[in-house]
């Protein structure tokens, strides 16, 4: 078989493509007679050889189709809405059919280049789009007139500046018929790697529909990060445990409350009930009058917060120095006089201590790490401050060490049939291509489709900084707003 620089009716070398008219008109005729007949001036005079060559640009058009066949079933080759756009110059358009068709004269830009082919591959089926924005569907093309017969019944508009192209010819998307031959939707408002995106990933959160990764995989194949959180129902009464932020009414103004934190169990023998008895002091709200109910050491009135009352011992510790470790970094590292036994029983398995400095920073300053005995009854521990010593001035600064006691010890609600998905742009942002016209509603029902069918509504939030929310405050409804 021959090789080299392309060969067949269809075949390419390595070095390019066999010419098509070349060799299934030209070629492939008996050279005797016909060919040499051609060739003699006494005979057809080069006629048919120059019939084979007006045409081998129509048939290079059938090769470039025929070859563009093996693309429709790959979504990273497959055609989009931004595939293959011309511009043009609208000179003027008449009606051709009245209330079907207009014929639209256009300066197509191969024209000075190819007088034979000077729109090059449009054909019918591609839109024109005038520079309103209003599309018109192409149904036949007359090239050598450089005209269109489109389907509309009002005529495009014409340039605004005379010689500059602000109408475009645009292939039509193919991509999105080879979604539908999956069951999937493509929106051709998105830029191409996300429109292929949605029909090569697809099977990624199909498998994973109505999990966390499900949702997260639909807004990386989108631009957006999607993070889902479940919601639980406490009724029209919250307890007055649930952090204000965590509570979510829905819908809004029916008295009805959600929350996204879970109810949570009693961590028995979190810190050891022979050094504090937190399994007692946590879960249940102590009288320390009443009850047989013996209060830690120290003078505790009835009504100490169970926070103080377990952190008794550890309240108005004299500090001793206060520096930042390393240097920069934030850490600052707290030598205090007095007995943190206690935390350090717990460990770092116990990440609910925290400390107050009641001459310093405001705030509660979360222990970072185990305390430490350096003897001499003296303790170190560190806490984050960014806002600089959280200290303040260190004569007679004292410190108190407090717990941390979840805040929703009630387990008398239950999971709801609601999801709170939050939805964040981020590569999206970045972009181009993309049109933001209803981009919200657009990402929105790409999401729902990770929804499995027994979830009865979803609370969204569509946020992109800066964001402003409102929360729920007792005796007044409200709505998220974001910005």
């Amino acid at each position: 078989m021959p090789g080299g620089f392309g060969y067949g009716g269809f075949g390419g070398g390595p070095f390019g493509a066999y010419d098509l008219a070349e060799e299934v008109l030209w070629d492939d005729i008996p050279e005797q007679p016909d060919r040499v007949y051609d060739a003699d001036p006494a005979g057809g005079n080069g006629a048919l050889r120059g019939f084979q060559a007006s045409s081998m640009g129509v048939l290079r058009i059938i090769l470039d189709k025929l070859r563009d066949v093996s693309q429709l079933r790959d979504p990273e080759t497959i055609s989009t809405r931004f595939q293959d756009n011309i511009s043009v110059e609208i000179l003027g358009s008449a009606v051709e059919v009245v209330g079907k068709s207009i014929r639209v004269i256009v300066d197509g830009p191969g024209a000075a280049v190819d007088p034979f082919d000077p729109l090059g591959r449009v054909s019918c089926g591609w839109t024109l789009t005038d520079r309103l924005g209003r599309e018109f569907i192409v149904d036949q093309v007359h090239k050598l007139t450089l005209s269109l017969i489109v389907v509309g019944n009002s005529l495009p508009a014409t340039a605004a500046v005379p010689g500059v192209p602000d109408a475009v010819l645009r292939a039509p998307a193919l991509i999105e018929h080879l979604g539908n031959d999956y069951g999937v939707d493509t929106d051709d408002n998105d830029p191409e790697a996300y429109q292929r995106a949605s029909v090569r990933d697809t099977w990624q959160w199909c498998r994973r529909k109505g999990t966390d990764d499900g949702y997260r995989i639909i807004g990386d194949i989108f631009g957006h990060e999607v993070t889902v959180e479940r919601l639980w129902y406490v009724g029209a009464v919250p307890s007055g445990s649930i952090l204000a932020a965590n509570l979510y009414e829905y819908p809004v103004g029916s008295g009805l409350y959600y929350t996204t934190l879970a109810p949570t169990r009693p961590l028995f023998d979190e810190i050891a009930a022979d050094v504090i008895p937190t399994d007692l002091f946590c879960w249940e709200e102590p009288l320390w009058t009443t009850e047989g109910i013996v209060p830690p050491p120290g003078p505790l009135p009835d009504g100490t917060p169970v926070s103080e009352a377990i952190g008794s011992t550890m309240q108005g510790m004299v500090v001793v120095s206060s520096v930042e470790t390393p240097p920069g970094s934030g850490i600052w590292r707290i030598r205090v006089t007095g007995d943190l036994v206690p935390v350090a029983s717990a460990g770092l398995n116990s990440p609910h201590w925290y400390a107050t400095f009641p001459s310093g920073l405001a705030g509660n300053f979360w222990l970072e790490a185990t305390p430490v005995d350096i003897g001499g009854g003296d303790w170190t521990f560190d806490v984050v401050s960014l806002a600089g010593d959280p200290v303040g001035v260190i004569p007679g600064a004292t410190a108190n060490i407090d717990y941390w006691c979840e805040p929703q010890p009630d387990c008398d609600y239950c999971a709801a049939s609601a999801l709170k998905i939050t939805i964040v742009p981020a590569d999206v942002l970045t972009e181009t291509g993309v049109i933001w016209e209803q981009m919200i509603a657009r990402i929105l029902a790409k999401v729902t489709r990770a929804i499995p069918i027994h979830v009865r509504f979803v609370l969204w939030y569509y946020t992109s900084p800066p964001v402003a929310a409102a929360f729920y405050v007792p005796g007044v409804h409200f709505i998220a707003a974001m910005v």
